[in-house]
């Protein structure tokens, strides 16, 4: 794993060789940024942790999702940004220690279903 420290006093992280452009928000949190509808995002980010674990509460009105996947609890909440890309951002703890390996792997699954929906929406056109 590469580490990056910007010298203005905040802290970034990029984790190599998962997923693309996922970044370390802070000491529980990973983003992905990506060119798709808000929709499509959150179908992506709601049924990879359907599929992964167990969700305790969906509140699509604020964006969020929570839930429990291999005992971490995690926060998933899906954000148009001013530039027009969606950032998802997942939040993941375990016993209350960050688990940023789990939030990497949900944000590769969840990047991977986008790519698939980006794919199959392309084909559907042709």
């Amino acid at each position: 794993m590469a580490l990056a420290v910007l010298l203005c006093g905040c802290a970034s992280f990029m984790f190599g060789g998962s997923t693309v452009g996922a970044v370390a928000l802070g000491v529980d949190t990973m983003r992905i940024r990506r060119a798709v509808s808000y929709e499509s995002a959150w179908q992506a980010t709601l049924n990879i942790l359907k599929e992964r674990g167990e969700l305790i509460e969906v509140q699509k009105d604020k964006s969020k999702i929570k839930a429990k996947v291999k005992a971490s609890n995690i926060e998933a909440e899906v954000l148009r940004l001013s530039d027009g890309t969606i950032a998802v951002d997942i939040h993941c703890r375990k016993k209350g220690i960050p688990n940023l390996r789990l939030a990497d792997k949900l944000l590769d699954e969840i990047n991977e279903d986008l790519s698939l929906m980006q794919t199959g929406a392309a084909q559907d056109k042709e």
